[in-house]
Formats: structure tokens, C-alpha cells, sequence
């Protein structure tokens, strides 16, 4: 019933963070358009040094750390949508929500059991 305004909101809000970044001197991308068309806002963040940050992290993660890292964010983001904007979780969104879940404890009994 609300999800037309809401979604129409989310863009405004977004284009409104992209221009007060961008007036703050963050270089954001797409000015030209308006800065964005969705609620995404691309940010140049190489000048800021959280890129290298983040590959240095991860690349000093062992690799099954880092995958359930980068797929735990798609969890959260479900979760807050259906707290936030009560979006409608179907059964395969649990499920899927759930086997991330499960992979990141099974990683982490896996690494943590003691060797034989």
C-alpha cells in the first residue's frame, strides 16, 4: 500500500545524501544524471583509502571467512528490509537467509574443531 511513496522517498533521500556529499567534497559519481535513478549511491572512495583497507582485510582472511563475510551482508539487508520497510520475506528468502547463516557457524566449527 505504501511501497510506491516509499520507494519514490528512497530516491529523493538518495539523491539528496549524493548531493550534500558531493557539496561536502566527496567525489560522488553521476552529477550529470542526477547522481542516481535508485536508492544506490556511487561514491569514488579510492581517495579515501577504504578500498585498499578493505582488500588488505580480506585478502588476509582465509577464503571461506571472507565469502560468508561478503554473503552475511545480503542476510542483514533482508532482515532490515523486513523490520524497516515490512517487505515481505518469502520462504526461499528465509531459507536462503538461513543457509548463510549455516555455513557461516559450520565455518566456523570447522576451523575452531581440533585435528587428528
Amino acid at each position: 500500500q505504501y511501497g510506491f511513496e516509499y520507494a519514490k522517498q528512497t530516491i529523493k533521500n538518495a539523491k539528496t545524501l549524493a548531493r550534500n556529499l558531493d557539496q561536502k567534497g566527496m567525489k560522488v559519481e553521476g552529477e550529470k544524471f542526477g547522481f542516481t535513478e535508485s536508492h544506490q549511491v556511487a561514491i569514488d572512495v579510492a581517495s579515501l583509502g577504504s578500498t585498499y583497507a578493505l582488500q588488505y582485510a580480506i585478502a588476509h582472511l582465509l577464503a571461506n571467512r571472507a565469502i560468508v563475510l561478503f554473503l552475511f551482508e545480503l542476510v542483514v539487508a533482508a532482515i532490515s528490509s523486513y523490520f524497516l520497510a515490512d517487505e515481505a520475506m518469502q520462504l526461499r528468502d528465509w531459507l536462503g537467509a538461513s543457509l548463510i547463516v549455516s555455513a557461516s557457524w559450520l565455518s566456523g566449527k570447522l576451523l575452531l574443531s581440533p585435528k587428528r
